[in-house]
């Protein structure tokens, strides 16, 4: 015990040891890095794949580009010519394939037309496509729109960023609480759906006051998926959030696990499910 002190040697005034009554200890930490040599964490550089990608074909680099969108939304003159954002062909048909089709109907043309999405949306949906970061402040002013383009058009995972960005940010009530129960099942955006559903079960006797069962669309599916919020919600507490049954996993962990398996992530809830069962 020969690094410890008495407690009588601290009180003991001769020792020098208290200020003012008071013992100030000095400690003295160094982090335990395990076999590391060096004693820190080493800089290591990212792999360059992306950077150099995005140097051989830049972002609305008209010199090098073998296609251009002609965004003129809803033909308003307003816009014409507001806009040509050129495009390379090799990378719409690894990430767009959608926008890459509609290339090639257009063969021949100047310039492959967009009357439904405006030029602010389309650019940044664009240069998401190119690896570009999308501002949050972007996607909590314009969320909807870009679920609309990133559904149109197939950016996916724009799309659920979006729909994420759009839960954060809308509170439903019931005055809005049908409009996006429609416009979640016109998008399949399962994450706002499940919000919905949470809202009606929480929001019971307020619900069945203001809202008829007949304005729901496709009433049965809706009363499973309502049933389904419930069942989530207590597994959710029994398990205190470690729940391991697929069919009631909140629809954010069933993404996150058909990510990680590299499955395709959009889709209702029943679709996701399936895709991992």
């Amino acid at each position: 015990w020969g690094n410890f002190f008495e407690r009588s040697d601290i009180l003991d005034p001769s020792n020098n040891l208290l200020k003012n009554g008071t013992l100030t200890i000095e400690v003295r930490m160094k982090r335990y890095l395990g076999e590391n040599c060096l004693g820190y964490e080493p800089f290591i550089p990212k792999n360059p794949f992306m950077q150099n990608m995005q140097k051989m074909f830049p972002f609305m680099d008209y010199e090098s580009s073998d296609i251009q969108f002609d965004v003129n939304y809803e033909n308003d003159p307003a816009t014409k010519n507001l806009k040509l954002f050129p495009a390379h062909s090799i990378i719409l048909k690894a990430c767009v394939p959608i926008l890459s089709a509609l290339c090639g109907t257009n063969k021949g043309a100047d310039s492959v037309p967009i009357i439904d999405v405006k030029p602010r949306i389309f650019y940044y949906l664009l240069r998401y496509v190119y690896g570009g970061p999308m501002p949050d402040k972007e996607l909590k002013s314009y969320a909807k729109e870009y679920i609309n383009a990133g559904d149109k058009y197939g950016v996916v995972n724009l799309k659920l960023q979006a729909e994420t960005w759009y839960c954060k940010s809308t509170q439903i009530t019931t005055d809005n609480v049908m409009e996006n129960l429609r416009y979640a099942e016109s998008k399949n955006l399962a994450l706002l759906k499940e919000a919905v559903m949470s809202f009606f079960m929480e929001n019971g006797s307020e619900v069945i006051s203001k809202i008829s069962l007949d304005d729901l669309p496709s009433s049965s599916q809706s009363f499973r998926d309502i049933l389904m919020a419930v069942t989530m919600v207590k597994e959710m507490d029994e398990t205190k959030g470690n729940v391991t049954n697929i069919k009631s996993m909140p629809v954010d962990l069933l993404r996150m696990k058909l990510h990680e398996n590299e499955l395709e992530v959009d889709g209702t809830r029943e679709m996701l499910v399936a895709a991992l069962e």
